[in-house]
């Protein structure tokens, strides 16, 4: 079991509304323009009142509010987060679509989410060439930061529940078609508290945002540093595919903290730039697939602090955490952490009997952070969530020292 903690719920858009309240000129965001290498910041104050806007526009010409499911199909600049926490202060709940992805995939999660409303930035786009006809001219939104701001309409605040949905990630399984993962506000809530105690954030740290909104670790990235009044840089989708690219930003900004995979710290590692001077205070923190020892061991030597986290989207983005040092790698496997806030891990045999030491067995995994289920999808739900568990089909030893070693999934997902 991790630390447990009874603590007053507050959604993540009143958290970074009380930070931008004491912080009005803090910058909260940078983006790297689209067509430029200029860099484009927005203050705490400017990301409050914009996200208030588009609330107001949400609810009073959309009619916009609890229950209802916006799409978010935009480009990585500030218009980002002002959108997700403007979608998040009407009550609704926003449904990432990834812009590179296929038009095929686009439409199905489209249909599938049954969006009340999508919004896009028109960046060159044709969006009926992408999603056909579903969405009429009333249930499109294109915004940008000029538009939002002509917003005129009173905002009225809405007092979420933690059982309101504050968002639906589509993930594909071992089918191969997506399904939608619910995640609640009290999910939310509780992850971002445990990420910022364990492995912690600062209101001094830059976290520098690679991770598309389709993947759900762009969660972390994009809502920890605003609840914490720290500083997040976004990256351009084409900086996040180049290791130099992405150097030179962590130099420019001087970031303190980065979240990745196992693949982009390698990207990184193996660039041509100055990997010392980038990483010599990075806290580095990766996850989405297994951590193997040799970039475990590198990353050792050159980061500040190297983190392993590790979970599944059903239980909102991370379960463990935790921190590495030579002695946790010296028998060639990196172990998986203890369970983070309010969250508990279980290890059962194919009987469904707790392993012992050095036993084997699948992960299933309780607390806080476990989904209420997926969209649409009550079978799947009943076969995967039971008893307040989620049963992640991953396969783990229990180590003596009480850490859980990976071994490989029990079923034909990679």
């Amino acid at each position: 079991c991790g630390p447990t903690e009874e603590h007053d719920f507050v959604p993540v858009q009143q958290r970074v509304s009380r930070v931008a309240r004491a912080s009005e000129a803090k910058t909260a965001v940078i983006h790297e323009a689209l067509d430029s290498e200029k860099y484009i910041p927005m203050t705490y104050g400017l990301l409050d009142e914009l996200s208030d806007r588009l609330a107001a526009h949400l609810q009073k010409v959309y009619r916009v509010g609890r229950g209802a499911r916006v799409g978010v199909f935009l480009e990585r600049t500030s218009m980002l987060p002002v959108s997700l926490l403007g979608i998040l202060k009407c009550g609704a709940t926003y449904v990432p679509l990834d812009r590179s992805f296929p038009a095929q995939r686009l439409r199905y999660m489209a249909e599938d989410a049954e969006l009340n409303l999508l919004l896009w930035d028109g960046e060159h786009l044709d969006i009926h060439k992408i999603f056909g006809e579903q969405f009429p001219k009333e249930s499109l939104l294109e915004i940008d930061q000029s538009k939002v701001q002509m917003y005129q309409e009173p905002f009225d605040p809405v007092e979420v529940q933690t059982t309101d949905l504050a968002y639906i990630i589509y993930t594909s399984g071992s089918t191969g078609k997506p399904k939608g993962v619910a995640i609640h506000h009290g999910n939310v809530s509780n992850f971002l508290l445990a990420m910022e105690q364990t492995p912690g954030l600062q209101a001094t740290d830059v976290m520098l945002a690679v991770t598309t909104i389709s993947f759900d670790i762009a969660v972390l990235e994009l809502f920890l540093p605003l609840v914490c009044g720290a500083q997040v840089v976004l990256a351009r989708s084409d900086s996040g595919r180049s290791g130099e690219q992405l150097l030179r930003l962590m130099q420019i900004h001087q970031v303190t903290i980065m979240q990745a995979t196992p693949v982009t710290w390698r990207l990184l590692i193996e660039s041509n730039g100055d990997v010392v001077t980038a990483f010599r205070s990075l806290k580095i923190l990766c996850g989405g697939e297994a951590l193997d020892v040799s970039l475990g061991n590198r990353l050792l030597e050159l980061g500040a602090e190297v983190w392993n986290l590790y979970g599944p989207t059903e239980t909102t983005v991370w379960s463990g955490a935790l921190r590495l040092n030579a002695s946790l790698l010296a028998d060639g496997k990196v172990p998986i952490g203890a369970p983070i806030l309010n969250t508990q891990f279980l290890i059962r045999d194919e009987f469904g009997r707790a392993v012992p030491l050095a036993g084997r067995g699948e992960l299933l995994i309780g607390g806080e952070g476990v989904s209420p289920g997926y969209w649409k999808r009550a079978s799947l739900t009943e076969e995967r969530f039971v008893g307040g568990y989620y049963v992640t089909g991953d396969e783990v030893r229990l180590r003596e020292d009480g850490l859980l070693e990976f071994i490989g999934r029990l079923d034909g997902q990679i």
